[in-house]
């Protein structure tokens, strides 16, 4: 008898025709360093940071530059189309008498499809093979310069495979490489110069017999000689030189506890005579050394994976200053491996290597042992899950919450704000006590407790108290009472804050997953005054399927101000029916919230939010349920007190869930209008919501192209001047918004109209081309033709479904056919993918829009008496759609195929 209570939301608060024929656009300026794959080794050249990156597939491997600004990719793809892992593992400068020259070296084939087996080098403009190595599967681990009184030359050691049998290691002469040290035995990983006063020499580390036990060989013009006594058992992983002080000296980083007859844990130092530990030692496997600067001020900085030694340091990264390792930030639990030193402008820094997932940073930098950030922009290093506005000096600032160790260019821990420009950050943060990184702040709310306002965070941390603290414009501050709920081995994790009056005076109200201790115990909800924590009757007590309160609201609906609670409590609360996952406290009692409906939602609620979108107040829910009162409602929702309803259609997809809900007026752009986010579904069309979308009053739309990368998806929404006009923030995991827009983890959609925006380049901002035709940097172009030029594709006009007056024109091509067409989706992220001779940029379902032939290498559509482009393309509904031209070729270029495409035109179309 309920069913019929629930109904569609259906209005406009304005009609379509009065709103701006244009779409609000993602702004620029929240990208941060975010290298395109798994970035495998780093080092330097011409006074830029270059690493190497493997694909998804591990099968290429592609050189990137970093200038301090912007990453680009340094020449076509190496890669190993044989074996299916391709490696680069050594970045080396080196000149061999015209100029500087990059070296990568590792384990593949080839190089912009050119043979080169293990050894490339680049120019500056181009890779060339350095021939000679090997005969098939060789593995370069470790390479360095080293003069051995005939001028200096590389020499490289890893697993080289020479047709005379396997050696350790080869030095490059003359433009070749040739067989070193005679012994085929020796498989060496790292490699070194050192002069330990009677001459440089030649110094190789490994863990094989040929090296005895103590791991590190010395080559005397003749011979390999062991360093130190064989006593011992040593894997020495890297070698370098570093004066602390004392003197140059070699020092050995592996997988040791002992070296030449002493115990040292994983770091050891050879003075040209006896091994010594180094401190205490660290307790972890080294990987990589660093050395920066001299005397007092040098620092060796130690990277690898943590482990456990008795009396050491445990650490992923650490520093020696000559006397005492200390632990170096990480802003993660990560493995750090290949590291080097780098001078930006502005004063050696130290960047490494780091791996824990894909979707974490892999390159971390650190100036005088502090961790800062590469940035490219105003992005923030890790997910966002929740926003506050909150004043600093009398002015509104938006603040920032989730889990995350940088913002911007700035270390900021769990919690950072917006002055405008760039990102603050509030005091040390918020952090554990066991790992700083992983702590997290899911709730942000300001609340005066009688000395003035204050903001609170809530969420997973424990310094400076467990589970919520408050900014008091200085300091973080505890705020004590909340204990661990044993049911779930002492979880202490607020998901939920809001300021509510009761008729007693306002309060500051938690929930989560938490208990209130007392005589009577209360679960997983509180209400705090200022003072102290009381329970709201039993809370919210556990059941068998888990509880979490995610949510909370103060509204009156009529009948009093009440306190409304959402989340995970599936059996509801003890005998009070119809209070599955939705509940309402008011006059000291709980009631379902609804008051019709026979049932509450049947699963998670993650955001509750008192709006009113021109038809009255509700309380709008989102979350993971797809029913409200026993009847379908798709993960969006609301209530007014009396009656559940359905949002349109909602997102129907098992695996899919909104996590915010926002009211957003974008001044003349968009009436008010509701806008969720989440990991979304897709329009009937097919189409997917990327993260975020707009109730138009009548359907969910997309919003400009969303936001993409992997995992992406919202978590939190804000409407907020900033002081550049009315703008929605968004919070999430992300890579960029739109299409290849940088913008991690946070984005701004500004009350502009989107302009028709070009994606895809052919110059190796996108994917690679398919054999080295790369177009100019900066032409915004495909992958170039026979002409040795990309073709181009522009629009221009409105973007109005109702007065569509979009040209689409093509230029730079070949005077050939060339198919207009259109499609609904991009390919690779919008990098595209190799396919002809050219990258194919869109995705279906396509539609071919028309076929014509270039005159003077262009051409357009639509011409005089064909249809528009909307018509054309079926385009019914405002949303996005991605354009590209496809063109005939010679056929003797390039590939054996004969088309080649433009770059792409993605058009956000309006009413």
């Amino acid at each position: 008898m309920h069913a019929a209570a629930l109904v569609p939301l259906a209005f406009l608060t304005v009609s379509a025709a009065a709103k701006a024929q244009c779409e609000p656009r993602w702004a620029a300026g929240f990208g941060s360093f975010a290298p395109p794959g798994i970035v495998t080794a780093v080092g330097t050249f011409r006074d830029e940071l270059v690493f190497a990156t493997r694909n998804a597939t591990s099968t290429h491997v592609t050189v990137q530059r970093w200038d301090g600004r912007t990453i680009t990719a340094a020449g076509t793809a190496i890669s190993n189309p044989f074996i299916v892992e391709a490696y680069v593992d050594v970045l080396l400068e080196h000149d061999f008498g015209q100029g500087p020259r990059l070296l990568a070296m590792g384990q593949f084939l080839t190089v912009g499809g050119v043979p080169a087996r293990g050894a490339a080098q680049w120019d500056g403009a181009a890779w060339s093979a350095m021939p000679g190595l090997g005969v098939w599967d060789d593995h370069v681990l470790d390479a360095c310069v080293f003069d051995d009184g005939s001028g200096p030359s590389v020499h490289a050691v890893g697993r080289l495979e020479f047709q005379s049998g396997q050696r350790g290691i080869a030095r490059y002469v003359s433009g070749a490489w040739q067989e070193f040290g005679n012994d085929p035995a020796l498989w060496a990983i790292c490699v070194a110069e050192y002069d330990d006063g009677s001459g440089p020499a030649l110094y190789v580390g490994g863990g094989t017999t040929a090296f005895a036990s103590s791991g590190v060989l010395r080559w005397t013009g003749s011979a390999w000689v062991s360093v130190g006594p064989a006593t011992g058992s040593s894997t020495p992983r890297d070698l370098v030189v570093h004066d602390d002080g004392s003197g140059p000296a070699l020092y050995a980083g592996g997988s040791f506890t002992a070296i030449g007859g002493i115990t040292a844990y994983h770091v050891a130092r050879w003075d040209g005579t006896t091994w010594a530990p180094v401190g205490a030692g660290i307790g972890q496997d080294v990987v990589s050394l660093v050395s920066v600067g001299s005397g007092p001020s040098a620092r060796l900085h130690a990277f690898g994976q943590p482990a456990n030694a008795p009396g050491t340091l445990s650490a992923a990264a650490a520093t020696w200053n000559g006397s005492t390792w200390s632990a170096l930030d990480t802003g993660g639990n990560y493995t750090v491996e290949h590291a080097t030193s780098w001078d930006d402008g502005t004063g050696p820094t130290v960047c490494a290597t780091a791996y824990l997932s894909e979707t974490e940073p892999d390159i971390l930098r650190w100036r005088e042992g502090v961790l800062d950030p590469l940035e490219e922009g105003q992005g923030i290093g890790g997910r966002v899950t929740a926003f506050e506005v909150f004043d600093v000096d009398g002015t509104p600032r938006l603040h920032v919450a989730g889990r995350f160790s940088a913002a911007g260019d700035r270390p900021a821990r769990s919690v950072a704000r917006w002055n405008g420009a760039s990102w603050e950050a509030l005091g040390s943060g918020l952090s554990f006590s066991t790992n700083p990184n992983e702590a997290e702040v899911f709730a942000l709310e300001t609340f005066d407790d009688g000395q003035g306002p204050k903001l609170y965070a809530g969420g997973e941390f424990s310094s400076p108290g467990f589970g919520v603290a408050r900014w008091d414009g200085t300091s973080w501050q505890a705020v004590p009472g909340l204990v661990g709920n044993g049911a779930y081995g002492g979880d202490r994790r607020v998901r939920a804050l809001c300021v509510h009056d009761d008729g007693s005076g306002p309060a500051l109200y938690a929930g989560g997953v938490f208990l209130v201790p007392g005589s009577t115990i209360t679960y997983n909800i509180a209400r705090w005054d200022g003072t102290s924590w009381t329970g709201l009757a039993n809370g919210i007590p556990e059941d068998s399927w888990g509880v979490s309160v995610n949510a909370l609201a103060s509204w009156d609906d009529g009948g009093g101000q009440a306190l409304y609670a959402a989340g995970r409590f599936i059996q509801g609360i003890p005998q009070v029916p119809r209070t599955q996952n939705f509940a309402r406290w008011r006059g000291g009692t709980w009631a379902p919230a609804c008051a019709t409906g026979d049932w509450g939602p049947n699963y998670d609620v993650l955001a509750l939010r008192v709006l009113d979108d021109g038809t009255g107040e509700r309380l709008w829910l989102a979350g993971g349920f797809t029913t409200l009162g026993g009847v379908p409602a798709a993960r969006v929702g609301t209530c007014d007190g009396q009656e559940y309803r359905a949002v349109g259609a909602g997102f129907a997809n098992a695996a899919f869930e909104v996590r915010a809900v926002e009211l957003h007026d974008a001044g003349a752009v968009h009436a008010p209008e509701i806008y969720v986010a989440g990991v979304l579904g897709t329009m009937a069309s097919g189409i997917p919501y990327r993260g975020v979308a707009r109730w138009d009053g009548s359907a969910w739309v997309q919003v400009d192209t969303g936001v993409h990368g992997p995992g992406s998806g919202g978590r939190a929404l804000r409407s907020f001047d900033a002081g550049n006009g009315p703008a929605l923030w968004l919070g999430g995991t992300f890579e960029s918004a739109a299409i290849l827009m940088p913008s991690k983890n946070v984005a701004r959609l500004d009350a502009t109209c989107a302009d028709p925006r070009l994606f895809c380049f052919g110059d190796g901002s996108a994917a690679p081309c398919p054999c080295a035709n790369a177009s100019a940097v900066g032409a915004q172009a495909g992958c170039a033709s026979s002409l040795g030029i990309g073709g181009t594709l522009r629009a221009s006009g409105s973007p109005s479904l109702s007065a569509d007056t979009i040209v689409l024109a093509g230029g730079s091509m070949p005077n050939s056919s060339v198919l207009y067409f259109q499609g609904a989706q991009v390919t690779n992220g919008g990098a595209g993918v190799a396919f002809g001779d050219g990258l194919k940029c869109t995705n279906g379902p396509f539609v071919r829009l028309r076929t014509a032939t270039n005159v003077g290498g262009a051409s357009q559509y639509p011409t005089a008496g064909d249809p528009t482009v909307s018509t054309k393309g079926l385009v019914t509904e405002p949303g996005t759609r991605h354009y590209q031209a496809r063109y005939r070729n010679a056929v003797a270029f390039c590939t054996s195929e004969t088309f080649n495409y433009t770059n792409g035109v993605t058009i956000a179309w309006a009413p």
